[in-house]
């Protein structure tokens, strides 16, 4: 939630990424990165329940590191 917080100010109002986008790109912008989430968790509920616990950490750390490069991807185009 901080990460999150902290980018809205800092790359939509302060870089006013808000003057490059309209309301259709920025509606349909989270469902890719929902749809991923969604299938990992699906995914991870399934492994969790035939494969040790430590596959959970792997998927968390995953996880992060997808939304780190989904974040960078993005603010650096």
């Amino acid at each position: 939630m901080i990460s999150y917080g902290f980018s809205f100010i800092y790359n939509y109002i302060g870089e006013k990424e808000y003057l490059q986008t309209n309301i259709n790109q920025q509606m349909i912008a989270p469902y890719g990165r929902i749809f991923i989430i969604q299938i990992t968790l699906i995914l991870g509920v399934f492994i969790s329940l035939f494969a040790p616990s430590y596959f959970i950490i792997v998927f968390v750390i995953l996880k992060i590191n997808f939304d780190l490069f989904a974040h960078l991807k993005v603010h650096t185009e």
